[in-house]
């Protein structure tokens, strides 16, 4: 399996889901607020900022 920088793996098929549905959100062009993105993918916040620093 895959692993982040902290050894995580991250290649779930529900990871994978989840960060598709947020690139397609930011390709297009309503990327939606930190709490909306919890609600909706059911990440936590540290999770999201975690993504989106790549």
């Amino acid at each position: 399996m895959g692993r982040d920088k902290r050894g995580n793996k991250i290649n779930s098929p529900s990871v994978l889901a989840k960060l598709y549905k947020l690139y397609l959100l930011i390709e297009n062009g309503s990327y939606p607020s930190i709490s909306y993105l919890q609600k909706s993918l059911e990440l936590s916040e540290k999770t999201i900022d975690r993504y989106i620093s790549y």
